[in-house]
């Protein structure tokens, strides 16, 4: 399973960034917990529906932002 979030690029008008987010687990290390993860990002021009165009093609989504 992934999650992804979808943020506003200020220094490149019209576009977005997608980060994929898998593989999720917390640790704990020196009495310290945290969290650590395995991230993929995809920079696309933003455009109407991409967030239910990501979720209802998240495969497809991650793999490009892994490729």
């Amino acid at each position: 399973m992934s999650a992804y979030s979808i943020e506003v690029q200020p220094d490149k008008p019209g576009y977005v960034l997608i980060r994929f987010y898998e593989n999720v687990e917390e640790y704990t290390e020196d009495e310290v917990t945290g969290w650590k993860w395995d991230e993929y990002h995809a920079l696309v021009l933003n455009r109407d529906g991409l967030a239910a165009e990501v979720e209802n093609n998240l495969a497809f989504w991650v793999q490009l932002a892994k490729d």
